[in-house]
């Protein structure tokens, strides 16, 4: 018979049967032979990407050490949002990655890229890189300013970084982004790809522009770690 709240009856061998209730978060499955329910605690489920850090901008800084790589994670995904400047001057993303020793910065950065634009009356590709620069510009594009298009134009970017703890290989990143140009008068698509010719372990990446301008307080790096 059942005596507690919760309790189940079920179908026995020969005759009904009580299957007493489970404990907080069970969940109810048959048993190895399949004949009789029970009560199981299921390992809840975890993604493959895992959240390391948030950065938020504040609208003052100009500069951002990201140093949230470590041995637990060999690939990272990083998504920036809302990068802009603040003023009216318009300058180019700038970028380092980071090891134990700081920024990397030697001249040893070979970086392919291009991409695509569009204005009211026109449209082309964008073929660009650079070979041995110690600060690659990531295309070159403009990042738009408080002053494009009434401070609302931003550039989003998604990066993956990977066998950041290798250290017999040259590190290999990634990175897309999309949005009006500063001047506002193109969206653009840029992507690419850079090698760097170094086999340190990363600690992380700087990133900064080429004006040394403040970051509006829109934006955010957000980083991911992959499991594998």
């Amino acid at each position: 018979a059942l005596t507690t709240s919760g309790d189940i009856l079920y179908r026995g061998a020969s005759a009904d049967a009580r299957l007493a209730k489970g404990t907080a978060n069970q969940t109810l499955q048959m048993d190895g032979s399949a004949n009789f329910p029970t009560w199981t605690t299921v390992a809840p489920a975890t993604a493959d990407w895992v959240k390391v850090s948030t950065t938020t901008f504040d609208g003052s800084t100009t500069s951002y050490n990201e140093d949230n790589f470590s041995a637990t994670y060999d690939n990272y995904r990083v998504y920036m949002t809302g990068i802009q400047l603040t003023g009216t001057t318009g300058y180019s993303m700038k970028w380092r990655v980071r090891t134990s020793a700081g920024d990397y910065t030697s001249g040893n950065y070979f970086l392919s890229g291009g991409g695509w634009y569009k204005s009211s009356g026109s449209t082309g590709a964008h073929d660009a890189g650079q070979w041995a620069v110690n600060q690659p510009d990531l295309n070159g594009w403009s990042i738009p300013s408080t002053g494009t298009h009434s401070s609302e134009a931003t550039f989003d970017m998604v990066w993956d970084y990977f066998n950041v703890n290798g250290t017999s290989d040259f590190k290999n990143v990634m990175f897309r982004y999309f949005g009006w140009e500063h001047g506002g008068s193109y969206t653009t698509f840029s992507q690419g790809g850079c090698t760097i010719n170094q086999t340190a372990a990363l600690t992380g990446f700087n990133f900064t522009n080429s004006g040394n301008a403040a970051f509006g307080n829109m934006g955010k790096i957000i980083t991911y770690g992959l499991k594998t």
